[in-house]
């Protein structure tokens, strides 16, 4: 807790989760449009699951917009806005959260604005995705368990699966780790 209005959570109002809600939808739609472009899938298992997602356009969107009702239900407050396992430094037994500007690309009011604490839990997840796909590709010697190497080989959904795939130089994720490496 905090004195400083700038950081007391206060209660989120219709008009914050209409925009939080439209703003989620807007997502939402991008990312069925590109599944729905897509026509090149590893798998057929891959491209069911692609088409089941895309038939479950309405409800997904639908159950978007429902956040729109959750007026007073929900708490806004300043947020970390970039939070993921990089802005953590474990020292002597302790976590120290760091780097609190924001994601750089947003102007400083955006930065500073109240937000759903939401936000910053759902960085965090992703990075746990991305962790958890980078660390046999980083160290192939790592003794993982095969199931949980398959499972994490196995999401076509993974959000750093995605990532990973389009920021590979060629195609090849061992050259895009050779160049980090230098």
């Amino acid at each position: 807790p905090s004195d400083d209005p700038a950081f007391t959570p206060e209660p989120a109002t219709a008009h914050d989760s209409a925009r939080w809600a439209a703003s989620a939808a807007a997502s939402l739609e991008r990312a069925l449009d590109a599944i729905a472009r897509r026509d090149n899938w590893e798998s057929g298992e891959a491209a069911a699951l692609a088409q089941s997602l895309i038939a479950r356009r309405r409800p997904l969107l639908e159950a978007v917009r429902r956040l729109r009702s959750a007026d007073g239900a929900l708490l806004k407050t300043r947020v970390h806005g970039d939070f993921h396992l990089g802005q953590v430094l474990v020292a002597q037994g302790d976590a120290v959260i760091v780097d609190f500007e924001g994601e750089p690309a947003r102007a400083l009011a955006e930065r500073r604005a109240k937000t759903s604490p939401l936000k910053d839990v759902a960085g965090l997840l992703r990075s746990f995705d991305y962790a958890a796909e980078m660390l046999p590709l980083e160290f192939p010697q790592t003794d993982v368990p095969s199931a949980a190497r398959r499972r994490l080989s196995s999401s076509p959904f993974s959000l750093s699966r995605w990532r990973w795939r389009h920021r590979c130089v060629n195609g090849n994720p061992q050259r895009r780790l050779s160049q980090r490496r230098r």
